[in-house]
């Protein structure tokens, strides 16, 4: 079986909260270098 197939046989909240998670990821790696040149700039 394909993963494909899979993925699509995946409750659908099941993949929102996959996607969630994933902007979530993505915000707070933002966040992070955000924060990092703000730190680097005032040292």
């Amino acid at each position: 079986m394909s993963c494909g197939v899979e993925n699509f046989n995946l409750p659908l909240q099941g993949r929102l909260q996959a996607m969630l998670r994933f902007r979530r990821m993505r915000m707070s790696q933002k966040l992070a270098e955000v924060h990092d040149v703000v730190t680097n700039h005032f040292k």
